[in-house]
């Protein structure tokens, strides 16, 4: 498998029942006998310092690259506009960073992130997206290629890009040389003597697809070059882009504005030079419709019964509870679940269990969500979730109150939330990033685990309850909270998804 340099000539047939493509004008067709071999969808990452990553223009206000490169960034600018290997001066703001919510740099898994440009971006013959196909039927096609091209270039040194041909390699072959658990999602690819290196991370595995019913045909990103060895020389794990797509047109939605469509046959505008700001914006909830309540009932909680065990769960939509994922029962056939509203009481059965892909035994990420098999009657409120990313951070510093659920009747407690060392040195141990822990007033009880803690809001005469956590587990008369507010893509992505 010796590394050779590319054009982009590489292609496979596939049949769909229609072509899906995040950004319609991708490099397809027409544009590839108008452009050639070039690759007009590179980006350069910088950072006040200098370069950074790679990565792949994929819409006129995105860019596509790896979250490793841009997990702890706040301020980066991208380079677009490559010609003859070397990018133009065309410099554009970004104005947020979005990595994937799972993203872990200790396992190496969902290294994937979106850069949201401070304005759109005018195509012309150098600067024009890469074709994402959100086809995910394409993924078992996509495991039988073994041939493909990724991009190699010392762009800190505005060294020339130079596109590789590189082959599949069993990903057994990527955990024998790296050490670590390649899966599904990842694509281990590479060849000898080459020189894919760190520099190259977050740039693009490629591919052309012909899709012969369409007579259509395009360069396709398959993968993000995530993991490199340090010698430059054999495999490379990339991410593998298909299995993405969801989150990729989620987050894009999610973070869209309303924009002028611009002229795409002039010249990119001059170089922008601004900092990366969050915009300011207007609360956002998961439901509109939520979080009233009125005589001491909550509508929102639940309890949930499996096996002879009971804990508490907080309804967030008509299909979907929130609770533990500890000692939680994989079977949802096992589970029943209870509630009452100022209506009466009703019953329900649940047909999908969902924890959290990085839980760990051990309270570690304690958060799952059940589905229900029908819809909640519209009686039920669902509690309120912010889901704007700016508030986590000012949640974090109100005060809190504590619902504790016995005998159908809610009890609010006011509860002080303590720092991460404070809580270690009541417990004894350190607690996750993603939990906070608070104390309870005496002579009140603890609760169960499941228990809501969150923001008594108070809308015109109209209660409202914001959930910021719920409790996990006790210790030393400490309440371990579960951090809702740090998993809230994981929550909205996928009660969108299933």
């Amino acid at each position: 498998m010796k590394c050779l340099q590319a054009a982009i000539t590489l292609g496979f047939l596939v049949q769909l029942h229609a072509v899906r493509l995040l950004e319609p004008r991708c490099l397809t067709t027409n544009t590839l006998k108008e452009l050639g071999d070039t690759a007009p969808w590179m980006a350069s990452i910088s950072n006040r310092n200098g370069f950074v990553c790679q990565g792949t223009l994929i819409t006129s206000r995105f860019v596509l690259t790896a979250a490793h490169c841009v997990k702890r960034e706040n301020s980066l600018f991208v380079k677009l506009g490559l010609e003859n290997g070397v990018f133009s001066s065309s410099q554009y703001g970004v104005d947020k960073i979005l990595p994937h919510f799972a993203y872990s740099e200790y396992k190496f898994t969902n290294d994937i992130a979106l850069l949201r440009l401070q304005e759109d971006v005018i195509f012309n013959d150098f600067v024009r997206p890469i074709c994402i196909s959100l086809n995910m039927d394409i993924k078992d096609e996509v495991e039988t290629l073994t041939e493909f091209e990724a991009f190699s270039g010392r762009l800190a040194k505005n060294d020339t890009l130079k596109p590789m041909a590189l082959d599949r390699s069993d990903r057994s072959e990527c955990v024998s040389d790296f050490g670590f658990v390649v899966g599904d999602s990842q694509i281990c690819a590479g060849c000898i003597n080459g020189d894919i290196c760190n520099r190259d991370t977050g740039g693009p595995l490629v591919r052309m697809i012909s899709i012969r019913k369409y007579l259509w045909y395009g360069v396709v990103q398959l993968g993000i070059a995530s993991f490199v060895a340090d010698s430059c020389n054999g495999r490379v794990v990339f991410t593998d882009v298909i299995s993405y797509v969801d989150w990729i047109e989620f987050k894009i939605e999610e973070n869209s504005e309303e924009s002028t469509e611009p002229d795409n046959n002039v010249r990119p505008p001059n170089p922008i030079q601004t900092s990366t700001e969050t915009p300011q914006e207007q609360v956002q909830f998961l439901n509109n419709d939520c979080g009233e309540y009125t005589n001491g009932i909550h509508p929102w909680s639940v309890k949930i019964y499996w096996n002879g065990i009971m804990t508490k769960g907080t309804v967030i939509n008509e299909r979907f509870l929130l609770t533990k994922a500890q000692d939680m029962s994989d079977d949802p056939n096992a589970i029943e679940v209870t509630m009452v509203d100022s209506t009466g009481s009703y019953e329900f059965l649940v047909d999908m269990v969902l924890k959290h892909p990085e839980y760990q035994a051990g309270y570690e990420n304690d958060i799952a969500l059940l589905r229900l098999s029908s819809p909640l009657p519209s009686t039920v409120k669902p509690i309120c979730l912010i889901i704007n990313p700016e508030y986590k951070k000012k949640m974090a510093d109100l005060k809190y109150s504590f619902i504790i659920n016995e005998n159908n009747n809610a009890l609010r407690k006011e509860v002080g939330r303590l720092t991460s060392d404070q809580c270690a040195t009541r417990i004894g141990k350190p607690i996750d990033q993603n939990q906070f822990c608070v104390t309870i007033p005496l002579g009140t009880k603890y609760g169960s685990p499941g228990d809501v803690i969150g923001l008594d809001l108070n809308d015109a005469g109209k209660h409202m309850f914001v959930i910021t956590g719920f409790a996990s587990y006790s210790s030393n008369g400490i309440t371990i909270v579960t951090d809702v507010v740090k998993h809230t893509e994981w929550i909205a992505e996928s009660s969108r998804k299933y």
